[in-house]
């Protein structure tokens, strides 16, 4: 079996339906087996910023260390002792504030993995792009939680009102490779450790139409004026005419 295994969908329905036989097989839904991530193209790897920003790096663990000592230091007067001590809150603040991490963006639920693929998707202008896609990281994977692998993380979310509504998660790079499916094609383990859905684009509208009746909308994914802001952004991309 590959380590990747990769679904594509005829439309929304398909991969509505199709989707939890396919995790769970005859079971429920359980939230604990799975993380989800959404990217508005399924050509797109997994890359963090840091690896986006610096692809050429000779020893990227390295130099991401350096730029979060460095940030760190700068943010000595402003940030609270208990979040400069911690590693994982300092790289999840830097990233909030636009400083390039190898930390990705998951979430417990691929409903809003979907609205961020989808939502995504219709604001893209290429021709080219055909299909979004939802990743599903398999927390059963032995691949996970290695010293130069890749760390899941978790956290509390309180005080963080988006990552709660979003059912946030992260993953963290160690090694030297530059994306998540690069590092999981070129392990070992013989079982499934990821799974990529991919959903046609031009199915967006009316799949983000059936999301916001499950009260995943941006409005409430991001609650707070950055919200408002994207909400009505998606509400003229798509009106008819």
């Amino acid at each position: 079996m590959a380590a990747i295994t990769r679904r594509a969908y005829r439309d929304w329905d398909d991969f509505a339906s199709c989707l939890r036989p396919e995790l769970f097989g005859d079971g429920p839904f359980a939230g604990d087996r799975y993380l989800f991530r959404g990217v508005a193209d399924a050509d797109w790897r997994l890359v963090s910023s840091f690896d986006r920003h610096f692809p050429g790096a000779v020893d990227p663990q390295q130099l991401a260390n350096d730029l979060l000592d460095e940030f760190q230091e700068g943010c000595a007067d402003l940030v609270a002792p208990e979040i400069l001590a911690d590693p994982d809150r300092l790289l999840a603040l830097g990233q909030h504030h636009g400083l390039p991490t190898r930390l990705l963006d998951w979430t417990v639920s691929p409903y809003v993995a979907a609205f961020f693929a989808l939502s995504a998707a219709v604001g893209r202008t290429d021709d080219r792009l055909r299909f979004a896609s939802v990743w599903a990281l398999h927390l059963d994977a032995p691949s996970w939680n290695t010293e130069d692998g890749l760390m899941i993380i978790e956290g509390p979310a309180t005080g963080n009102r988006r990552r709660r509504n979003q059912g946030g998660r992260f993953t963290r790079a160690l090694g030297t490779f530059t994306s998540v499916d690069e590092y999981v094609a070129g392990s070992d383990y013989d079982g499934r450790a990821l799974t990529q859905f991919s959903i046609p684009a031009g199915d967006a509208g009316r799949a983000l139409a059936q999301l916001e009746m499950m009260s995943i909308t941006a409005a409430r994914l991001f609650p707070d004026i950055d919200g408002v802001a994207r909400a009505a952004l998606m509400k003229a991309r798509l009106a008819p005419g």
